[in-house]
């Protein structure tokens, strides 16, 4: 009995509240006003930026499900300062690589050189060691 009770008590106040909804409109609405208090306005009442995103007007940034990150120094969604930082430092990395590589070419190429020209030095004083032993066996002409 006591179930049954409670059971008519719970339909009854379920029913009284979607009553009241349906006689009185506007206390309906402003319930669901009162709910939606924290939430942002309507995407289609504020101005979006390039990105899809707007700020309200304590400054905080909202942004749609398909947010692009081309508006630094903006409202961006979030993690788009993140990118940017990864990016940089991809660049750097890169940069840096490419130095290197270039200074060790020429690294390379200086010791190439200085080869070469330890070679040709080494060649002329053979060159200048040789002639004189070809010039002793033979006896000048007058």
């Amino acid at each position: 009995m006591r179930r049954l009770l409670l059971g008519s008590v719970v339909v009854l106040v379920g029913l009284f509240s979607l009553g009241a909804a349906s006689i009185f409109p506007q206390a309906a609405a402003a319930a669901a006003k009162a709910k939606k208090a924290g939430a942002p306005p309507p995407a289609a009442q504020r101005k979006m930026n390039a990105c899809g995103c707007f700020a309200d007007a304590q400054g905080n940034c909202f942004c749609g499900r398909k947010g692009k990150c081309s508006c630094p120094g903006e409202c961006e969604p979030k993690g788009c300062e993140e990118k940017r930082a990864k990016e940089i430092e991809r660049e750097v990395a890169a940069e840096t690589k490419r130095a290197a590589d270039a200074d060790r070419k020429q690294q390379l190429r200086s010791q190439e050189n200085e080869r070469k020209e330890r070679a040709k030095e080494r060649e002329q004083e053979r060159l200048k060691e040789k002639k004189p032993k070809e010039n002793e066996g033979t006896t000048p002409k007058f």
